[in-house]
């Protein structure tokens, strides 16, 4: 008996002094909030086509989101010494992935936002990220769709297509392109694109001498071809794939009709180029989301990107925007003084938008939060102020292949285009 109630008290014994070890010391709760803001990393996810239709641009842009962490975590994290974590998860650049993504990086990897995600993925997650209160970011989603559906759990750091095709119709205008044709591939978001800019156009005095409309997956288009030479075009603006262009501008090359192509956004790139060639490629023109190269904070993100991974980031590539859009999450998980989807939602357009003092890097936007100042950061792709949707409004450049290159022809600052 006297042995068993021996064993009894050592026992309490041992229970209370772990209770005791374990407890903060009294009067010092901060040294328990300091502990745990550097207990673990704050996860974010990349949700992007690795593979599939988006890849070329995907991989870029997933190495200038690396390089925003890579400079946040040397500047010392936020939340006095958390590191920024990124997860990237392939969703096969489909709606189905993009779902199945993001219910991973949700339920298994604790992220508190999600990046990266193109125009179809990010407007079939909206409902999931505000019932999850977990945002979702689209660098490169331009979809008219989103226009008036964001602001709250989903945002985007590119421009509309609406404004894309505002921006299009009035930059090819005053270059004195007062008549155009168009090539539309029979798909949702060509389509739309399409009827933006023959809207803008139209109303400001440009003529659609005319429209010819084709369907993906053929190995000839020579009978669209010769429709659209029936108007004797100077200019023809395709919207449409890659697949599709690459058969339709050989074809049209070894017609010699003799116009010149403009191409949608998300067409114009080195990749196209490669596939049908220089000599097709030289003149093609575009208008893209653009930086302006004088600002240091797009010079300095060059410099670090080229010295990290030996090449410059890509014209019209949207790298910039992927870039921001890591940082200002950062930014508003420090704003917002916790880890969390809610904090990220509620500060993301505080720290992104006037009023504030103007940051032009991840360390001087720290240091004014911390002295207890807003912020206003301008970045590596220029303001990146929201409207109440989520929107931003961008700076634009008239692209033009020149020599199996793509060349700056004219910049358009973002200060010329309001949104709505």
């Amino acid at each position: 008996m006297k042995n068993k109630l021996t064993r009894v008290i050592i026992i309490l014994m041992v229970i209370v002094l772990s209770a005791a070890c374990s407890a903060p010391p009294s009067g010092n709760n901060n040294s328990t909030t300091t502990s745990e803001s550097k207990a673990g990393d704050i996860s974010i996810g990349y949700l992007g086509g690795f593979t599939g239709d988006y890849a070329p641009w995907t991989e870029e842009n997933f190495k200038a989101a690396q390089l925003a962490v890579e400079e946040i975590n040397k500047s010392g994290g936020v939340l006095n010494g958390r590191m920024i974590k990124l997860i990237n998860e392939d969703n096969h650049s489909s709606v189905e992935g993009s779902i199945q993504g993001f219910q991973k990086l949700v339920n298994i990897n604790s992220v508190v936002s999600v990046v990266g995600t193109e125009s179809d993925g990010i407007m079939a997650l909206l409902k999931d990220a505000k019932n999850r209160q977990v945002p979702v970011f689209g660098h490169n989603a331009g979809t008219p769709e989103f226009d008036n559906k964001g602001g709250d759990y989903a945002f985007r750091t590119a421009p509309s297509d609406t404004l894309n095709g505002l921006v299009s119709a009035e930059i090819l205008l005053d270059k004195g392109y007062n008549e155009i044709a168009i090539m539309v591939e029979n798909v949702e978001g060509a389509q739309a694109n399409a009827e933006s800019f023959e809207k803008t156009f139209e109303e400001k005095g440009g003529k659609i001498v005319s429209t010819v409309t084709f369907n993906p997956g053929q190995n000839t288009y020579q009978g669209e071809l010769k429709k659209i030479a029936a108007s004797k075009p100077k200019l023809v603006y395709f919207f449409g794939g890659i697949t599709a262009g690459t058969v339709i501008f050989k074809q049209e090359y070894q017609q010699n009709y003799g116009w010149q192509w403009v191409v949608s956004t998300e067409l114009l790139s080195p990749d196209l180029i490669n596939a049908i060639g220089k000599d097709v490629s030289e003149g093609m023109m575009g208008v893209v989301p653009a930086e302006d190269i004088k600002l240091e904070s797009y010079t300095r993100f060059r410099t670090d990107f080229e010295t990290k991974f030996g090449f410059p980031p890509g014209a019209g590539m949207y790298d910039t925007n992927a870039y921001d859009m890591i940082m200002l999450i950062a930014l508003a998980i420090e704003a917002g003084g916790e880890a969390s989807g809610k904090a990220v939602n509620d500060n993301i357009a505080k720290v992104a938008n006037p009023p504030g003092v103007v940051a032009n890097s991840f360390a001087d936007a720290m240091k004014e939060l911390k002295n207890g100042n807003d912020i206003n950061y301008e970045g590596a792709s220029g303001p990146v102020d929201f409207n109440e949707f989520g929107n931003v409004a961008s700076s634009f450049a008239l692209l033009e292949v020149k020599n199996g290159g793509l060349q700056q022809v004219e910049f358009f600052p973002a200060s010329e285009f309001k949104l709505d």
